[in-house]
């Protein structure tokens, strides 16, 4: 036997191995299977934006604009309508501190947040390789928080709350199909997206310090 037979066996056996692989992670719905294992998936995001506090006594000493944050988000996907997931942030800013009067000092003021979420996220993806995914969702929240400032001054602690979502995820496979079927193939990524939402987050209460507000994100997603 050849050389040249021998490569000609083995690249149609690749081909025939791999049309079965792709066809159990396609994306499509309503997906295929015998087992729940089946219609499960794994979802990561990062998003990054902007935010806006209820709370006056934060927008005095940081500002109303400039609230920035940036979030990473990894879960599950049931039959690719549902997703359950966890996520963890970081946001940091810094302004001047103002006494009981609102008269700003000389004091540098740095405020320092870690969210926590647990969400739980309803997608409207019903159609093979739908560009426009609309979604909502629903959250608890816990920020940890830290705030220093000029002179050693420490304050720290912790605000509970929830927050729902409203956005759209934006298909990408679509523009380059070929790339996204060999980066399939290669890492299991059967669908990338870029996410926009809005969220409305109630963090804290009218007693103290007070997270709640509105943000407007935006992110790539991908899920597996």
């Amino acid at each position: 036997v050849s050389r040249r037979s021998v490569w000609v066996v083995l690249l149609l056996a690749g081909s025939l191995a791999a049309k079965p692989a792709l066809a159990e992670t396609d994306s499509e719905w309503p997906q295929k299977g015998k087992t729940l294992e089946d219609f499960v998936g794994r979802t990561f995001e990062a998003r990054y934006g902007g935010m806006t506090f209820d709370d006056p006594s934060l927008n005095e000493i940081f500002g109303e604009t400039g609230h920035n944050i940036f979030w990473v988000e990894y879960g599950l996907t049931l039959f690719e309508l549902v997703e359950l997931t966890t996520a963890t942030g970081f946001y940091k800013d810094s302004g001047v501190r103002v006494d009981a009067q609102g008269n700003k000092s000389a004091e540098k003021d740095t405020m320092k947040v870690f969210p926590f979420t647990v969400d739980a996220t309803f997608r409207l993806d019903v159609l093979p390789e739908q560009p426009i995914v609309p979604f909502a969702g629903v959250g608890y929240d816990y920020w940890l928080w830290e705030e220093t400032w000029t002179g050693g001054g420490e304050m720290s602690g912790g605000k509970s709350g929830s927050h729902t979502s409203l956005g759209v995820n934006l298909l990408l496979d679509i523009f380059q199909p070929s790339r996204a079927s060999r980066l399939q193939a290669s890492s299991g990524i059967t669908d990338s997206f870029i996410t926009i939402e809005w969220r409305k987050q109630v963090i804290g209460d009218d007693s103290g310090l007070s997270f709640s507000g509105d943000a407007v994100l935006f992110g790539l997603k991908l899920d597996h």
